[in-house]
This record gives structure tokens, sequence and C-alpha cells, in this order.
């Protein structure tokens, strides 16, 4: 698993675990315990802050800031398909207690960054979700093509869709076509031109993504070690220096 990005914050733990580290050393039974005492609290850190991220609040229990996403099409900031919480992970290197994300996304959420488009592309595309009217549905009345999921724009006919600008505002429009017949109701991808009206059909516009050239992330330190998990490692420490905690062989 790529350790792309480490938790900050932790230097009051490292210090605590070094420390009862230190005062160990030497002592036959407990000092050897160290590993499993850091596993330990490693798995309580991992338990924690998935909990923290189901509640939909940071390390140190403030509420996330809501996404657009979840804005626009419902479901929870950070934590709709629970890739990012599942992302987390923990690491004992040496005598230390280590919190990272193997998700490429981790960075921009903790630091609160900007993203730009990638190399060769002019916009960021932020997808929507069409509610209401006639066509509402799950996906929204959107068509994508055959055996694609529509979460990109190369995912729709470049035949019905096009471009629209209201003000600043760029949207990546589709043509809708509610088809009805003996098979059911079937939506597809409009194609423009004279002769392309399929017979029973209806019509409708939907929105696909917005385009923009830029987006600011808001910071959402979403995991790692808040005030009450720095207490929570000291008196776990402290009862293993005091041999509660397991310290035995």
């Amino acid at each position: 698993m790529a350790l792309l990005f480490r938790s900050s914050g932790v230097e009051e733990v490292k210090e605590y675990v070094a420390g009862a580290a230190k005062r160990l050393r030497g002592q036959s039974g407990r000092w050897v315990s160290r590993g499993a005492v850091l596993k330990n609290l490693g798995e309580e850190m991992l338990l924690r802050n998935q909990r923290r991220m189901r509640a939909g609040v940071d390390i140190d229990g403030k509420p996330f800031k809501t996404s657009g996403r979840s804005a626009q099409s419902g479901g929870q900031t950070l934590f709709n398909t629970g890739a990012l919480a599942a992302s987390i992970n923990y690491d004992t290197p040496g005598s230390s207690l280590e919190l990272f994300s193997s998700d490429k996304r981790a960075r921009v959420h903790w630091e609160g960054l900007e993203i730009t488009p990638k190399a060769g592309h002019k916009f960021l595309t932020i997808p929507l979700r069409g509610r209401g009217g006639l066509f509402d549905s799950i996906a929204g009345g959107a068509a994508p093509l055959a055996n694609r999921t529509g979460a990109l724009a190369g995912h729709y006919s470049k035949s019905s869709t096009f471009f629209l600008r209201r003000g600043s505002t760029l949207l990546l429009m589709q043509r809708v076509a509610k088809v009805t017949g003996d098979g059911g109701v079937s939506y597809r991808g409009h194609k423009r031109g004279k002769g392309s009206t399929p017979a029973g059909s209806k019509y409708t516009l939907r929105a696909l993504f917005l385009l923009v050239t830029k987006v600011k992330i808001p910071q959402r330190k979403f995991f790692g070690f808040g005030n009450a998990d720095v207490d929570m490692v000291a008196d776990r420490l402290g009862g293993w220096v005091a041999g509660e905690g397991g310290g035995t062989q």
C-alpha cells in the first residue's frame, strides 16, 4: 500500500510513545510488548477516525463543510462511498505511531488545496444531477453511452451534447429523448439535426457537468490525532508503564 500522505500533528504522540519506551528499556517482559501496545493504539485510532468520518466531523469534532456534491446530489461529505475512510491505516516505525492515507485525494482534503485541470485539459468537470420534471430519475434523465457509467464527460455522445454559457457559468448539456414503446421507457442521447426525432418521444435538456478552471477544496482534517486522541494515548501508555495494559510477556 502506497504511503501517499501521513497526517501531521503527531509529535506529542511520538513523545509519549518514546518516553514510555525509554522508561521500560531493559525491563524484561515489558519492552518486548511495545509492538503489541502500538498496534493496539493504531487499531483504536482507525476506529476513532472512521467513527468521526461517519459522523461528518474532523479530528477535533468540528463538522465538515458540506461538499458541492453532497449539496447537489445528497449523500455524505467525504463518506459517500467509504473509499476515503478505507484508505486510512497506521504504521509503527521504531517507537512511533503514525497514521497515513493511501488515497491521492487525502492531502487535498486535509490541507485544503486548490485543484486545477490536468495537462492537456482546459476545465475540471463537476458532475451535476438533474432533478424534477418529467424526466426525473436516479440518473437525472441523463443518457450515457453503452457500457459507460456517466461519471466522465467522455461517457456521453458528442452528437447529443453541447456547451451552454450563462454569464460566467459554463455547462455541458445533453438533449435527452424519453422513448416509450413495447419495451417500456428508456432514455437516450438525442442527436441534433433534421430527421433525427424518434417516434413516440419527448425531450428535455439535462445539465451534465459544470466546467470550471479551478476549485478550492475546504480544509477537512478527516483523519489524524485530535486533542482527545492524544489524551487517550497518554492514558493507555500510562497504564502500560504501570503494568496494567498487557505489559508482560
